[in-house]
């Protein structure tokens, strides 16, 4: 039995629904980009629905709704991490995704293991430590934060993809030698 009721938890739990909806937008905006689409556009999939998740997961607070809480917490987590898997394979083999695919597959073990830990300390069991909260961040949380480096990654790259418009114009403007 956990009971965790903070003052600030209408705050929290609308961030936990804009995180879901905002994950859901990010993997519907980028169902394009991966070099394999099928596994990508699976991975992108599963993380919509994910996201769809983590808007229910604040929908039903733990205090209010725990049962609905947890299930939709370990529904989002198994989701998650079928899209980072899909996204693995997506991503296989492109050097150009290597960053990608470095990150997914360390905050996969993470959060997985962290999972592992806190079903452990749950179940009576140690928590290292820990402590069960810390343990629940590190399972689901680890998740939000993937998402959030990734549209990093993905941002920069893409900034570093795009023509510099300054430097079009200085080539332009220089003399041609032949």
């Amino acid at each position: 039995e956990r009971y965790i009721c903070s003052p600030w938890f209408a705050v929290a739990n609308a961030g936990t629904i804009v995180s879901g909806i905002l994950i859901t937008v990010g993997a519907i905006l980028l169902w394009n980009l991966w070099p394999r689409k099928r596994s990508g556009r699976m991975a992108m999939a599963l993380m919509a629905l994910g996201g769809l998740l983590v808007v229910a997961v604040g929908l039903f607070p733990w205090d209010t709704h725990p049962i609905e809480h947890d299930v939709t917490a370990f529904l989002q987590a198994i989701f998650q991490w079928a899209a980072m898997i899909a996204l693995l394979v997506a991503v296989r083999g492109f050097a150009h995704w290597r960053s990608i695919s470095r990150l997914t597959a360390l905050f996969l073990a993470i959060s997985v293991v962290g999972f592992v830990m806190f079903i452990n300390a749950l179940s009576g069991g140690t928590a290292f430590g820990l402590g069960v909260g810390a343990l629940e961040r590190i399972a689901f949380d680890s998740l939000v934060v993937w998402t959030a480096i990734v549209g990093l990654v993905l941002l920069r790259s893409q900034q570093m993809m795009r023509p510099n418009p300054e430097a079009q114009i200085l080539r332009s403007a220089a003399p041609h030698s032949q």
